[in-house]
């Protein structure tokens, strides 16, 4: 094993070589942030489809949970923070945002599609202004109340 990929090993659980141009790995990290804020924005809308129609939280996520429509926000965030009303993930709406404009930059540049980014954009500036400093888990309350 070379030096650098050791070092990272050392307090990293995954690492991975994204690349030999700079910045990929950047990139990588960029939609990943980018997918996992569209998981929780869309997990919320759906459940609270869901639960307008009567039905329980827990059950809609036992069937999603099994079925392709699983994601990190249903398997964790979901469960774990938002139906136990904990609200720890983490990370705060703040970051998100940060990370999501990072994208949102980096993709224009590009020239790649920006429909939803644009759109979750929106979503996440208006929750970490309603609620400054937030868990990222509020998205859920943020998308709730705005209704």
């Amino acid at each position: 094993m070379d030096e650098p990929q050791g070092i990272l090993d050392s307090f990293s659980k995954h690492s991975f070589h994204c690349g030999e141009d700079p910045g990929q790995g950047q990139v990588v990290k960029c939609l990943n942030n980018f997918l996992s804020a569209i998981a929780i924005a869309a997990t919320s809308e759906a459940v609270l489809f869901g639960l307008s129609q009567g039905i329980e939280m827990k059950t809609i996520l036992d069937v999603v949970n099994v079925s392709p429509g699983r994601n990190t926000a249903s398997m964790e965030k979901f469960p774990n923070h938002i139906m136990t009303e904990k609200y720890a993930c983490g990370f705060t709406t703040k970051l998100l945002s940060k990370d999501l404009n990072l994208f949102f930059q980096n993709a224009k540049a590009a020239g790649t599609p920006l429909t939803l980014a644009a759109v979750l954009s929106q979503i996440l500036k208006g929750a970490d202004a309603a609620m400054p400093g937030s868990d990222i888990s509020r998205i859920y309350d943020y998308i709730r109340e705005k209704g």
